[in-house]
């Protein structure tokens, strides 16, 4: 009994030594190990330091479990790291014949990925020490045998950055979570996972579903919540013209993906995709061009197999739409496309012919419900000016059957507001096939004020009211323009019917046998840039570039609005090859017969304006053609102050893109002194004598105008004064010796106005009013004139000298030789030079200046001292430390021997230099003394007024030395104080 008893305790110590051996080696071997073989091999191939907490691992549950692993980047941040690492595997691992793990779990797993600047992805990092060669291709094997029951990740966090984009990109997305649950790749197991994480703006992210792996293969379920639109548009900014500054996105639905077929199986389904308060504004704006409140999408299909993308209906309700064309001719939205605008010159290529679809390449995409509702469109054209507005409210747009490839025409229903109380609404059809299109619209209730800005920008007028129908021929009565200057009738009528008129779209074509104006009332006015405002009317091509006006036609002031309703039905059926191609539309005019009417002409390129009045106007224009070569033949006849006839005469093309015009008119020896009762009224003078000469000749040719004009008034004298309370009060008699020459003619430009209407009606009136305006502006601004007239610019009286100093630029010299002119040319004019000086100017400067002198002769005085000659006026300049020194000097005379120096100067008076120690710093210490110097310098009053002396002195001998300009026409007068103005000191000269 003793032998089985020993070998038995033998056995059970061998046994005990083995498990003891195998449990010491799992317990502190194992980890040892790991630790030791997993680090060394990260110094060694990756030359990081790799962080490893806690390892446990349990021999005989086989588990493992790691704490606070963390691998560091290149720039020796965290690029990967883990709160805790739990491995347990199973021993069925044997008999399955591959890994079974019961679980792996992950918590506060961290992933910092990067995108260099240079491209590359840092986490590319980890796979370097595995790169293999490239392998003959092997036959395909199927997958290695993996069992997982669950495998989970919690409270994982990603830091994702791209240094690539000009703006670099960071995004945060915690806490993540994931869920996978027996998980196989023999394709036995459910393969079930869940994916959910978000962002610090609570942005969502849920994606649950299957994963197969023979053949790969997914399909679940998906949802995206809070979705900030501006955080896709942060990443791609580099990429977008545009910015969203707002929006919310959340989509939900389900996909499927399969591999088992050919081609790759996707079906995406998305059941309801929605935007809330979407904003999009250009890049560094602080305005959106477009809010939308919501946006809705609905059963979207997405099957890559089949090629097709199907939507249910889209739906937007609700917002707004900003649009608005700047000054230059671009349109607002261009910012959001980065787009420049395309070169007028460069002509519009057609599009090129879509081919066929096929069953292998096409797409199809249909999109059968498109609705808008509720949405306000706000248009402004700041091309004009003022800019002109259109507002179109509660836009309703209903688009039916929209699929590509067409296989059904388009309907289409729109409805709005346009204006307040305008409304628009139509209905109507288009096949993408054809171009075959069908329309029906109608408006009613549109105010015609609402064109007043381009009215204004055209002909300079206020549209004050209008009617418009289209029924047949189309007639426009009623309606009323007036002068935006005058506040008088500009363009009128009783009724305009335009009757036989034809208009075809492909090729674009209007022909209008006749038009008829019954009491027509017109100002025909040639713009400031020579363009005749009505060959501008009349042509088709509205596109021409203007010149702005505002600076010689005043805006339109606030007017009563007269309201019309206007109703509108018109048809339009078009089947025709469509074309991107738009030429010049083409257009004739038969006759436009005028009947009794009247015409205010009016030339603004002359500055001031010319008018002249003509009445019982008839007559007729025939031939109006866009043919460049056409040319209309125009005979009118009436009237000049009810009584002297008048004839227009000669050849024009109002309708082609090159004009032509060849025109005269002819008036002569109009006695000025009809006009004394309206120049006493208005100018508080008598008119003794003068008469007016006119000759009209106008020629345009290619946009091109010639003309010959001669307005001339001879011998113009103004009379007695007059009291009146209405009389300008202006010195009139400066303006006339302003424009009399030598020999006392007029001839300048000179404007006439006046009004048909006014009962009191006479050619003097209208003269007068014209001689008043051009005498108010010369009297304002005589200077102007005579900048114009003999040289040194419109401000030649405005004289500017550096503070401190009298002594004249080049500038002033040649300011005050077109003074020099004006003066011999105006021989009584006579001229005021005040004796300017500034306080805030000129008296740091003379401070400075009267510094600088005492240094200077501190310097000389310590010079001659040191030297048996006296130093010369114009040595060197002295050195910082030389300067320091004098101004040290300087402080203690002033302030006494014994006064503290400032911090900066003390230090350096206070401090040894070593050898190879840096300068003190004289130039900071110079400057603290300079400043406190300054502050104690006292300039008087009598300096500054010595000084606004000396500087009308240097005016005076400029006008007079050497001009032979009587003496007593200039005179030096004394002034106040100016204030500052820049940093110069300037003088005004004023005449009398």
């Amino acid at each position: 009994m003793r032998l089985p008893v020993r070998r038995l305790l033998i056995g059970a110590a061998i046994a005990v030594v083995l498990v003891g051996g195998y449990a010491l080696a799992g317990f502190v071997a194992v980890p040892h190990l790991l630790r030791s073989n997993v680090t060394q091999f990260v110094a060694t191939h990756y030359h990081r330091k790799l962080a490893l907490g806690q390892i446990r691992f349990n021999p005989f549950l086989l588990t493992l479990d790691v704490r606070d692993i963390s691998f560091p980047d290149a720039d020796a941040r965290p690029l990967l790291s883990l709160r805790r690492l739990f491995i347990d595997l199973q021993l069925s691992s044997i008999w399955h014949r591959g890994p079974v793990f019961r679980e792996i779990l992950l918590e506060q797993p961290f992933v910092r990925a990067m995108l260099r600047a240079d491209g590359a992805l840092n986490l590319m990092d980890l796979a370097k020490p595995f790169a293999q060669p490239k392998a003959a291709p092997q036959s395909k094997s199927a997958p290695m045998r993996l069992f997982i029951g669950r495998l989970t990740v919690l409270d994982g966090r990603t830091n994702f950055e791209d240094l690539t984009h000009a703006t670099p990109f960071s995004a945060e997305l915690r806490p993540i979570n994931f869920d996978l649950r027996d998980f196989s790749t023999t394709g036995t197991a459910a393969d079930a996972y869940t994916l959910d994480f978000s962002t610090p703006l609570a942005e969502g992210v849920h994606w649950s579903g299957t994963l197969g792996v023979a053949p790969f293969g997914s399909r679940g379920r998906f949802a995206i919540t809070a979705l900030r639109a501006r955080t896709l548009w942060s990443y791609a900014r580099d990429a977008l013209h545009f910015e969203i500054s707002s929006g919310v996105i959340g989509l939900s639905g389900q996909y499927e993906l399969t591999t088992s077929a050919t081609p790759l199986g996707l079906l995406l389904t998305v059941s309801t995709l929605t935007v809330d308060e979407l904003g999009v504004r250009p890049p560094h704006s602080d305005t959106d061009y477009v809010k939308l409140k919501h946006i809705e999408v609905q059963g979207t299909r997405f099957d890559l197999a089949k090629r097709a993308i199907e939507v249910a209906a889209v739906h937007i309700a609700g917002g707004t739409i900003s649009a608005w064309r700047n000054a230059d001719g671009t349109v607002n939205f261009s910012a959001l496309t980065g787009a420049a605008p395309a070169s007028a010159a460069a002509p519009t290529a057609a599009p090129p012919t879509a081919a066929p679809p096929t069953a292998t390449s096409a797409w199809s995409f249909s999109v059968p419900d498109i609705e808008i509702s509720e949405l306000d469109l706000s248009a402004e054209d700041r091309a004009v000016m003022p800019a002109a507005t259109l507002a179109l409210q509660r836009i309703g747009l209903r688009l039916r059957g929209f699929h590509v490839p067409a296989n059904a025409p388009l309907n289409l229903a729109v409805d709005a507001g346009i204006n307040k109380n305008g409304k628009l609404s139509g209905v109507g059809s288009y096949d993408l096939g054809s171009g075959a299109a069908h329309a029906r619209l109608e408006l009613s209730q549109v105010d015609l004020t609402a064109l007043q800005p381009y009215v204004a920008q055209y002909t300079s007028l206020d549209l004050l009211s209008g009617a418009i129908s289209v029924a047949g021929n189309t007639q426009v009565s009623k309606l009323r323009t007036v002068d935006d200057e005058l506040r008088q009738d500009f363009v009128k009528w009783d009724l305009l019917s335009i009757e036989g008129m034809r208009y075809r779209m492909q090729p674009a074509r209007l022909d209008i046998q006749r038009i008829v104006a019954r009491a027509p009332y017109a100002r025909v006015i040639i713009a400031p840039d020579r363009a005749l405002n009505i060959a501008e009317a009349f042509s088709p091509a509205a596109a021409h570039a203007r010149t702005d006006h505002s600076s010689s036609v005043p805006g339109p002031k606030a007017v009563p609005t007269v309201a019309h309703s206007a109703h509108s039905a018109h048809s339009v059926d078009s089947a025709q090859t469509t074309s991107s191609s738009a030429p010049a539309m083409e257009m004739t005019i038969g006759t436009v017969q005028i009947v009794n009417g009247a015409a205010h002409y009016t030339d603004l390129w002359i500055k001031p304006r010319f008018s002249v009045a003509i009445q019982e106007l008839a007559g007729t224009i025939g031939g109006l053609s866009s043919d460049v070569h056409s040319r209309a033949k125009v005979e009118l006849k009436g009237k000049v102050d009810r009584y002297a006839p008048v004839h227009i005469w000669g050849e024009l093309n109002l309708l082609s893109a090159s004009l032509y015009t060849d025109m005269k008119m002819s008036f002569r020896g109009v006695e000025l002194t009809t006009v004394t009762p309206y120049s006493a009224h208005f100018a508080g003078y008598k008119i003794e004598k003068g008469k007016l000469s006119v000759d009209l000749d106008y020629h345009i040719e290619n946009r091109q105008l010639k003309a010959d004009h001669r307005f001339v008034i001879e011998q113009l004298q103004l009379g007695d004064k007059v009291d009146s309370p209405d009389a300008v009060k202006l010195p009139l008699k400066l303006a006339v010796a302003l424009l009399k020459d030598r020999n006392g003619v007029i001839d300048v430009p000179l404007p006439v106005s006046g009004s048909l209407d006014d009962p009191q009606f006479r050619v003097g009136p209208i003269i007068w009013k014209a001689v008043v305006n051009l005498l108010v502006k010369v009297a304002t601004a005589p200077f102007a004139l005579l900048g114009k007239l003999f040289g040194g610019g419109e401000q030649m009286n405005l004289i500017d000298f550096d503070a401190g100093s009298a002594e004249l630029d080049a500038a002033g010299h040649e300011r005050l030789q077109g003074v020099v002119k004006s003066l011999q040319e105006r021989p009584h004019l006579e001229l005021d030079v005040p004796s300017a000086y500034s306080p805030d100017l000129d008296g740091p400067a003379l401070r400075k200046r009267l510094l600088e002198q005492q240094l200077k002769a501190l310097a000389s005085k310590q010079t001659a001292r040191s030297q048996a000659t006296p130093a010369a006026d114009n040595a060197a300049p002295v050195s910082p430390a030389t300067r320091f020194q004098l101004l040290v000097s300087q402080y203690r005379a002033e302030l006494g021997a014994g006064t503290t120096l400032p911090a900066l100067s003390q230090t350096i008076v206070s401090s040894k230099p070593k050898k190879g120690q840096a300068p003190p710093d004289f130039a900071a210490a110079n400057a603290e003394l300079e400043d406190l110097l300054i502050a104690r310098t006292q300039v008087g009053e009598g300096d500054l007024e010595s000084l606004g002396r000396h500087r009308a002195r240097a005016i005076q001998q400029v006008l007079l030395e050497g001009t032979q300009i009587d003496p007593g026409r200039v005179f030096v007068i004394n002034a106040p104080p100016r204030p500052p103005q820049g940093d110069k000191v300037r003088v005004e000269l004023t005449l009398k």
